[in-house]
C-alpha cells in the first residue's frame, strides 16, 4: 500500500537530493499523460499502476495537471470535483483534489494544477506507490453537474522515479 514517507529503497540521500533541487543520475521526473473520457456521472477511471520493485524500482507521485477540451462551469451547488486517488483497487485514499466552483469554472485548455500533500506537507498524503498501488482519477458529479459525457480529460502525472535495487 502506497505511504506517507518514503521507503527505504526509495534512498534518503536521493530523496534528499531530490528535495534540495540537486539532481541524482537516475533520478528524474517522468511525464504520464492520460486521455479520460468522460462520463454523464461520477466516474473513477485508472491512470496508472506501480510495478513491482524488481521491474521497476520505486515511484513518487511528484505533481498532476489536468486539462479538459470543454469548459465545466459550476454554479455553486451543481458542479464538478475532480481529485486523484491512490489505493490497491478503485476505491482509493484521496490525495488532491480540484473541483470546479463559480470562482473557479475549469475553463477549456487551461491546465490545472491537482495539489500534492508530499511529504514536506505538515499532512502528507500517500504518494510514494507500492507495488500494484493504482493511480486513479475521480470525477464527482454534485448535485446536477452538467453532463460531461463528451468532454475529454488530459491528465499529466509526473512520477518521480528511483532504479530497481536502490
Amino acid at each position: 500500500m502506497a505511504t506517507a514517507t518514503a521507503p527505504n529503497g526509495f534512498g534518503r540521500p536521493a530523496w534528499d537530493a531530490i528535495r534540495n533541487a540537486r539532481q541524482v543520475h537516475g533520478w528524474g521526473l517522468v511525464p504520464i499523460t492520460v486521455r479520460v473520457q468522460g462520463h454523464s456521472a461520477t466516474f473513477t477511471r485508472p491512470l496508472f499502476v506501480a510495478p513491482t520493485q524488481a521491474n521497476g524500482g520505486y515511484w513518487k507521485i511528484e505533481r498532476a495537471n489536468v486539462v479538459t477540451d470543454t469548459t465545466i462551469a459550476g454554479d455553486g451547488s451543481n458542479y464538478w470535483k475532480l481529485s486523484l486517488a491512490v489505493g490497491g483497487d478503485l476505491l482509493g485514499d484521496e490525495i488532491s483534489n480540484l473541483g470546479s466552483t463559480p470562482a473557479n469554472d475549469i475553463v477549456a485548455g487551461t491546465a490545472y494544477t491537482l495539489d500534492i500533500n508530499g511529504p514536506e506537507d505538515a499532512h502528507p498524503a500517500n504518494v510514494f506507490l507500492a507495488a500494484g498501488d493504482v493511480l486513479l482519477l475521480n470525477a464527482v458529479k454534485v448535485s446536477s453537474g452538467v453532463d460531461q459525457s463528451a468532454t475529454d480529460f488530459f491528465v499529466q502525472v509526473l512520477m518521480r522515479h528511483t532504479p530497481p535495487n536502490r
